[in-house]
């Protein structure tokens, strides 16, 4: 009698229903146009084309969406199913009958999740239905239950954390405020401290998995993935778990909860140090970095100026009222901007040694040199590094390698030379970009990315990794190329039209040795100019069944045993460009600076100077023979001397650069005064 009088009292089911049942009936539509809907347009669409679309798990169909709608009406119904605790009246209403707060809080617990797993279900038996009764759209009854178990563990994760922070909270657009904050948090946090690191932590590299560890934890982040990385079996049992100590936690606090702190923002004054610090921290960083961004300078100013912001919000919030410039105000400020300072400053401080850590050479198991680790290291294409299985290609056991790396990284690490400005627009011009990890021996590995001046000070160092044969091996992925089996394209640069596709494998593991022997050749693979008549060499490099990468390869005409394989298979004149082909070739000098190189195209300046004495007509067939063994096909840099423009007898166009370095006394004689 009295288990069925407290927790089937009908008047607090029906007041259940009646705050949250419309929001139910809503999330139930949403699904239905989130998952049926889709897989019927997804049908439709594949209609006309030759292959059926296979789906690997449904929330690829549905995942953002699916995953949105479930984060908003989660939060809303727990707004609305609780929502008499936050106004005092209502409370002291609720409170005031013969009803205990634990059974209270289990009907809107039990109700409010009943009204969000029902129409999770509900849209799973007619998506369940649909499986195999689409003629091209084929997915299984099993992905159906994956998914609906998946979104009812998040929809349980959302709803009861929802829920806790509307323990904690004394006003409900506040609780659904800091509920979506506290979401955003992890991510946000992770952003900002990445974007401090790399300011002022020298070395620091920004796909550094810890750094981005928090941002895994965020469902929002979750939200952006989950329809190319899935729900994973792991993370759900995180969330059931962390569902679950909610609840508890829900539970407590709600008995500890004072009756007369509804409307208040915090209702429990222990959380109030944790929201000052909070909002004062977000803050500093955040107006720190925008104005260390726009202004470049003032560092410590922007930060204070972001911090007293932050702070002075936090206290306006708790205290209701804009009136808060007192003498309390001023000694917090100072208390818990001593706090926030220290958050700021110790992780860049030397303190924890990571700008000057180098790894002995014993230590080492192996070891990456490079300008993209995220691209080059990772095994898929996710945010960061696959650690666990890192590209296998790409990485050198080498002691000799490692011990010629580790000089460098020494070297670096001692002098801490300043590359100057990322704005100015020669930086990169004048600076080399280097990143580093080395897998340690235990299991653990150490990642570091420097901008290193192009000066004769590091060049021994640099020249002595660059013109190794471990570092030519990445650089060009040779190891992954000889294993390669996939097609290979071969284009004219200078003309589209002139290509083939080469598919014979016999063929393709010929070329693929010619070209491995070629970058073997290489003196340095950081500065190889290609004169000549080139050709590009395409290839998708797979680093496992599902993901490729196009790699190009820039034939240099110097390197002759290519030039014969092409001639014997007979593809050489079908692709090479020959003097026969041009009527004329255009020469005009390039005058541009490094910043106009970024709006002034090669277009604009034939424009620029068509007609004047600046530009010069050459049809003399040895003259276009020699400027097209001396020009090159790529440029883009300032500095560089002329550009000149093949017009082709078909009407077609291509531009090459010829640089003051390969200018030969015959080519200066016909050049623009």
């Amino acid at each position: 009698m009295t288990f069925n009088h407290y927790f089937f009292n009908r008047g607090l089911w029906m007041h259940a229903w009646r705050q949250g049942g419309w929001i139910g009936v809503i999330y139930l539509l949403l699904l239905i146009f989130a998952g049926p809907m889709q897989l019927l347009s997804s049908n439709s669409a594949y209609e006309y084309q030759k292959d059926t679309r296979i789906v690997n798990y449904l929330f690829q169909e549905d995942g953002e969406m699916a995953i949105l709608f479930a984060f908003i009406m989660c939060i809303l119904m727990a707004v609305f199913l609780m929502r008499f605790i936050q106004s005092k009246r209502a409370a002291e209403m609720f409170h005031s009958l013969p009803v205990r707060r634990d059974q209270l809080l289990t009907v809107s617990l039990v109700s409010g999740l009943g009204m969000l797993i029902v129409p999770i279900w509900v849209t799973a038996i007619i998506t369940g239905s649909m499986a195999g009764n689409l003629n091209h759209v084929v997915f299984t009854v099993d992905q159906v239950i994956d998914w609906a178990v998946s979104l009812t563990v998040i929809s349980l994760f959302i709803f009861t954390f929802t829920l806790f922070v509307g323990m904690c909270i004394g006003q409900s657009i506040l609780q659904i405020i800091v509920t979506i904050i506290l979401f955003l948090l992890p991510s946000g946090l992770s952003f900002l401290y990445v974007r401090y690191f790399s300011r002022y932590l020298y070395g620091y590299y920004d796909g550094e998995p810890r750094s981005t560890f928090m941002t895994g934890w965020s469902p929002i982040e979750k939200l952006m993935n989950v329809s190319t990385n899935g729900f994973s079996q792991r993370i759900g049992w995180i969330y059931l778990v962390i569902s679950f100590v909610l609840i508890g936690l829900s539970y407590l606090l709600y008995k500890l909860r004072p009756t007369e702190k509804s409307t208040q923002p915090i209702v429990f004054r222990y959380f109030n140090p944790l929201f000052r610090v909070g909002v004062t921290l977000c803050s500093a960083l955040l107006i720190g970095l925008y104005g260390i961004t726009f202004f470049e300078k003032w560092d410590v100013v922007w930060c204070i100026i972001g911090g007293v912001i932050g702070y002075v919000a936090a206290e306006m919030v708790l205290r209701k009222t804009r009136h808060v410039f007192d003498r309390k105000l001023w000694l917090g400020m100072v208390f818990y901007g001593v706090i926030v300072a220290l958050f700021i400053y110790i992780p860049v401080s030397p303190l924890t040694g990571y700008e000057t850590k180098v790894p002995a050479p014993n230590d080492v198991k192996s070891i990456y040199i490079g300008n993209d680790i995220r691209n080059d290291l990772s095994n898929y294409p996710t945010h960061g590094i696959d650690i666990e299985k890192p590209n296998p290609d790409m990485l050198s056991s080498n002691p000799d390698y490692i011990q010629s790396v580790i000089r460098l990284h020494s070297q670096v690490v001692k002098d801490k030379p300043d590359p100057g400005s990322r704005n100015d627009y020669n930086y990169y011009n004048v600076n080399e970009q280097i990143q580093i990890a080395y897998i340690m021996k235990d299991g653990s590995h150490l990642l570091r990315s420097y901008m290193i001046p192009k000066s004769e000070e590091y060049q021994p160092y640099l020249q002595q990794i660059q013109q190794s044969k471990e570092y030519k091996m990445a650089f060009y992925n040779l190891r992954a190329l000889e294993k390669s089996e996939s097609a290979i394209k071969i284009r004219n640069p200078d003309n589209p039209k002139r290509k083939i596709d080469i598919m014979d494998p016999t063929e393709i593991q010929q070329l693929n040795q010619l070209i491995i022997k070629e970058k073997l050749a290489v003196k340095n693979p950081r500065n190889n100019p290609i004169y000549g008549n080139t050709l590009n060499m395409v290839i998708q490099i797979y680093k496992d069944p599902y993901f490729g990468r196009e790699y190009y390869y820039s034939w240099n005409p110097q390197f002759k045993p290519t030039e014969e394989w092409l001639k014997e298979k007979g593809y050489w004149n079908l692709l090479i460009t020959k003097v026969e082909d041009i009527s004329a070739i255009v020469i005009i000098p390039d005058e541009r600076n490094q910043k106009e190189i970024a709006v002034v195209n090669y277009a604009d300046l034939f424009k620029k100077y068509r007609g004047t004495s600046k530009q010069v007509v050459i049809s003399n067939k040895n003259q276009i023979n020699e400027l097209l063994n001396r020009s090159e096909s790529d440029g883009g840099n300032a500095g560089q001397s002329y550009i000149i423009k093949l017009r082709f007898k078909d009407g077609t166009g291509a531009y090459r650069v010829l640089n003051k370095e390969s200018i030969t006394p015959e080519i200066y004689n016909i050049l623009p005064k």
